[in-house]
């Protein structure tokens, strides 16, 4: 992604997201990051029904600088499955340099009439490989990306401000248009988009919920995604998410 830095930025949104950088960790802790491990210990709802996801990964790594993620004994236990940079494939352990299978820029097959199959592993390792780099990327990746506007949401009486982002065209993610929002503490409390390869029509609120702390990072360890209307977040569930044994592993110094 091309260094920007908040251009076009105004003032007081910049403010915003620097403070969500330091209630997150801080930029110069992230640029040390290899990656971040976890359990995956729930992922369910009428998303993955409706995609005939039967099985996760018990085992998750992602890379967030290098838009890599790894499931680990997925989609069988001697076996793991890579997204990186939209490239999917599938391996075996003991023959790791050789992929069973292997799908280049898995975004395009998702184009037309397919966007509504049900999802082989390949397909659930790309949406939840490219969902999963953004979390773990987000807020410090907000400042190189293109500022469209500011945006409120009041819940229990407090207001939580955020920002609508633009990412660039082409880009391994859920949309190209996507609204952060943060709470008091600088933590983001929800995030907005429509997830484009299940359908145009999906967009949803999701929100993030009971963070841990785990060296200097703050790490959403649930998440639930509701449908929105006109922006507005309905009571329609969509995916229930939860992690566990959250790790951090940084770089050779």
């Amino acid at each position: 992604m091309t260094e920007r830095r908040y251009v076009g930025w105004p003032t007081q949104s910049r403010n915003l997201v620097e403070s969500a950088i330091e209630a997150h960790g801080g930029s110069a802790r992230f640029d040390r990051v290899e990656s971040i491990s976890f359990s995956l210990l729930r992922l369910d709802g009428p998303l993955p029904m409706m995609k005939g996801i039967r099985q996760i990964p018990s085992r998750v790594e992602v890379f967030p600088h290098d838009h890599k993620t790894i499931f680990h004994e997925y989609p069988e236990p001697k076996q793991f499955t890579i997204f990186e940079r939209g490239t999917v494939s599938q391996h075996s352990v003991g023959n790791s340099s050789e992929a069973s299978i292997r799908s280049e820029n898995h975004r395009s097959s998702f184009r037309g009439w397919a966007k509504n199959r049900r999802w082989s592993p390949i397909d659930v390792a790309y949406f939840f490989g490219y969902a999963l780099c953004d979390y773990m990327s987000v807020p410090f990746v907000l400042p190189n990306l293109e500022f469209v506007g500011e945006r409120q949401w009041s819940k229990s009486g407090r207001l939580h401000r955020g920002v609508i982002v633009e990412f660039p065209l082409g880009a391994d993610t859920h949309g190209k248009r996507q609204s952060f929002f943060f709470d008091a503490d600088g933590r983001i409390s929800r995030h907005d988009y429509c997830a484009e390869v299940v359908g145009s029509w999906a967009n949803g609120a999701h929100f993030w919920n009971d963070y841990v702390t785990v060296e200097g990072f703050s790490f959403p360890t649930r998440r639930n995604v509701v449908a929105t209307v006109l922006g507005m977040a309905t009571p329609v569930p969509v995916l229930n998410g939860a992690l566990a044994d959250v790790a951090v592993h940084f770089r050779a110094s």
